[in-house]
């Protein structure tokens, strides 16, 4: 018997045990639109039945949720749903503002924190069982100067975390890693004309940067990967409900801490279809390596 040939079936061993064990977790981030319908006087579950076919097709490891209105009532509750959707693990966030936040997974979740004070909407943190930490976040839509304050808070809540994390939501902001393509497509005078994206996303006339600035101070890590005249915005889609979505932007996001980026080395893009064309009226993102 060789025992070279030993040593080698050894070492190759390890390095498959090594490799399942740090296998990078699929995720997506998804603002779902107003509970696709299910907060209306005369809610539309058919809208909600193309979402989780469409989840479901997807096969992420993990999903976060804006906007899962109304979803923790009778027939209309998350953690039933999710688990037809390929996701039986569920974490729930309600709302002073009915836009509550949900997390699904195909592995076990613990619940880490979760507030709604101090937040227009609010934060939860979760651990997955590989040991990523997993906090979703909604940023207000009513001012710039309040999204900075969150980020703020997120920020400084993120230095207290140990291990590799990823923060994702929709954080109602503008990177300063896609300047120029909003310099490109003339975004600033795009939005200076209208009163609440100006309010939204300007400062003293100038499109401003600082919200997203404060989380990659922070230290986190914004992977977007994308050729520099790929669309990478995700609102608007071709449900315009939102005046402030007057312009190609991207303002839903997964950033990874170094930690999260040195053992994974990630990247991250906006998904895009005919069928997430009209689904909500944000686009997607998700995160693989």
């Amino acid at each position: 018997f060789d025992m070279r040939f030993l040593c080698l079936c050894v070492v190759a061993l390890g390095w498959i045990t090594i490799t399942l064990a740090s296998r990078c977790p699929k995720v997506m981030q998804y603002n779902v639109f107003e509970g696709q319908g299910m907060y209306m006087s005369q809610p539309k579950p058919e809208k909600l039945d193309r979402l989780g076919k469409w989840l479901f097709e997807q096969d992420h490891d993990v999903v976060s949720m804006n906007e899962c209105n109304r979803w923790h009532t009778g027939a209309v509750d998350l953690k039933t749903m999710a688990p037809k959707w390929g996701y039986p693990y569920v974490e729930f966030l309600q709302t002073n503002t009915g836009f509550n936040i949900g997390i699904i997974s195909k592995k076990p979740l613990r619940r880490i924190m979760a507030s709604i004070q101090g937040w227009h909407h609010g934060i939860l943190h979760v651990l997955t069982d590989e040991g990523v930490n997993i906090i979703a976040t909604h940023m207000t839509p009513h001012s710039l100067v309040k999204v900075l304050e969150e980020c703020k808070q997120v920020a400084n809540y993120v230095k207290t975390v140990r291990g590799p994390v990823l923060v994702l939501g929709d954080f109602n902001a503008i990177s300063p890693l896609d300047k120029k393509r909003h310099e490109a497509i003339g975004l600033e005078s795009q939005l200076k004309v209208l009163s609440r994206p100006r309010v939204k996303f300007m400062l003293r006339g100038k499109l401003d940067y600082s919200p997203i600035q404060t989380l990659l101070d922070a230290g986190l890590v914004d992977t977007i990967r994308a050729d520099p005249d790929e669309d990478i915005s995700t609102v608007p889609t071709l449900v315009k409900k939102d005046k402030s979505h007057a312009g190609k932007m991207r303002l839903d996001y997964i950033l990874a801490n170094q930690e999260y980026v040195d053992k994974y080395h990630p990247f991250v893009h906006p998904m895009k279809s005919e069928t997430l064309d009209t689904l909500s009226d944000h686009y997607p993102v998700e995160m693989h390596c």
